[in-house]
């Protein structure tokens, strides 16, 4: 996975070994190897490129320049993943890939379905902040840094403890 140490809610996500592109490397170290990750690369010190070769999947969270440097650690016969942009259809046919762009519309059964594996400790949800609804410029403001760890919660009334689903 190549992306920023953030968002580990999804339960693909927690299922996978991955090696990737991890910001704050010291910070998160821990947490990293609680999610499964076999290698985390300090994207500041080195090119993930640099470090990881033939791999079978590529999830890619970042796009632009990221994604151009992710054909070249996937094996081939491998598949290309980005969640913000195309992958291109003549890099892939050159390298013997294939990919595809993941978008997801909401759908009420399934995220009720992730709140019960929530719910059941099956998937861990890291919460970074918690904000008042009232302040949900701020939350939108630490959110726009790149440097969250974890999910910000914006709670709608006074005392309630769970994140909204």
């Amino acid at each position: 996975m190549v992306g920023r140490c953030r968002n580990f809610c999804h339960p693909n996500r927690q299922g996978a070994r991955r090696q990737g592109d991890r910001h704050g490397i010291d910070r998160n170290q821990d947490l990293l190897k609680q999610l499964g990750a076999d290698v985390a690369i300090d994207y500041t010190k080195q090119k993930f490129e640099d470090v990881t070769k033939d791999v079978d999947v590529v999830l890619d969270s970042i796009g632009k320049d990221t994604l151009s440097r992710s054909y070249a650690v996937a094996k081939k016969g491998g598949f290309i993943v980005s969640l913000v942009a195309r992958p291109d259809r003549d890099e892939l046919n050159k390298r013997g890939l294939r990919g595809a762009a993941l978008s997801v519309e909401p759908n009420s059964d399934e995220l009720a379905e992730i709140g019960k594996l929530i719910d059941e400790g099956k998937i861990k949800v890291i919460v970074s902040q918690t904000f008042p609804l009232s302040e949900a410029i701020k939350a939108h403001e630490q959110v726009a840094t790149g440097h969250t760890r974890g999910k910000i919660v914006l709670k709608s009334r006074r005392g309630r403890s769970k994140p909204i689903r």
